[in-house]
């Protein structure tokens, strides 16, 4: 509570109108993080992975934070990740679910945001992890816009296509030299059409950023 007031008091005066997006929107920028890890089990929720024939057991947590270019990173939201809720049901039936994820994460954290701050403008921003049709959805209904990291191995189709129509597209890079010497080539492909597993479909734009620093590029 205190910390969703202090948020939207920062909100309410204007103090962050510098950090917006294109002078609109808040940057709101949500992933997964590491917050306790234990050798051995710490609690009935905890996540487990087994490496190497070892078991670890731990808790993550989903954070919301509204960031800057200047490195401001003020939290705006938690969803903690546990196996609670596998409570009730016996080994077996528990080893068939999956395990708490980031994406089952924030299709609690997402609402809750929303809630928090109805009438504040936000964009997403987040890895490849959320770059699905369950969070393309969450982000329309809600008003949000979104920025998500585009790699070939999440929609690979669609992936497959932004190559072949860059490729094909003859276009000339628009280029940017920032103020510490990197160069950066800017290219997109806009409006390409996605339809996910369940059938909704979305329109899309993709841009690929090349950067050049003492002679080596990425």
């Amino acid at each position: 509570w205190l910390r969703v007031q202090m948020i939207r008091q920062l909100i309410r005066h204007k103090v962050l109108d510098r950090y917006r997006l294109l002078g609109e929107h808040f940057v709101v920028a949500v992933d997964g993080t590491g917050h306790l890890s234990f050798r051995q089990e710490h609690c009935v929720h905890c996540l487990r992975q087994t490496h190497e024939g070892r078991t670890y057991y731990y808790h993550k947590v989903l954070e919301a934070k509204l960031v800057s270019a200047t490195g401001l990173a003020l939290s705006m939201g938690s969803e903690f990740m546990d196996n609670r809720h596998l409570d009730g049901l016996d080994q077996a039936s528990a080893e068939k679910i999956k395990q708490d994820c980031e994406l089952k994460a924030f299709g609690r954290l997402a609402p809750q945001l929303k809630h928090d701050y109805p009438q504040t403008p936000i964009c997403l921003a987040g890895d490849n992890l959320l770059a699905c049709g369950g969070v393309f959805a969450t982000c329309i209904d809600y008003g949000w816009k979104f920025v998500l990291t585009f790699k070939a191995g999440r929609m690979p189709e669609l992936y497959q296509e932004f190559e072949a129509l860059l490729a094909a597209s003859g276009q000339r890079p628009y280029v940017v030299i920032t103020p510490d010497g990197i160069r950066q080539e800017y290219r997109w492909i806009k409006q390409m059409v996605y339809i996910d597993s369940e059938k909704r479909r979305f329109v899309l734009d993709a841009i690929e950023c090349r950067e050049t620093k003492d002679g080596q590029t990425q």
